[in-house]
């Protein structure tokens, strides 16, 4: 993925096992790119560029970790609206 590059929608995975009791959630970034690619396990401030549009960044980051529940893999959230996407079945991971 490009510097100057933005994906289209992200995906937050949460993580809870082995989190001690009041530890925050850790989670695994997924960013789907205009063309389709996937990149996984990505910096997600860095993917969206938080340092540099940082409204929209954390709008979609905020939008995204809510929406995988307390475990597991939530929806597509389009970037930079924070909205969930459709799944269109083109990753069965």
């Amino acid at each position: 993925m490009s510097r100057d590059e933005l994906p289209v929608a992200i995906r937050a995975t949460s993580l809870r096992r082995g989190m001690p009791f009041g530890r925050r959630r850790k989670y695994v970034w997924e960013a789907r790119l205009r063309d389709g690619t996937l990149e996984r396990d990505v910096d997600i401030d860095h993917v969206l560029q938080c340092g540099r549009c940082p409204a929209d960044g954390w709008a979609t980051r905020h939008a995204a970790e809510p929406a995988c529940g307390t475990e597991g893999r939530g929806p597509w959230i389009e970037y930079p609206t924070g909205y969930p996407l459709v799944d269109d079945g083109r990753d069965s991971h």
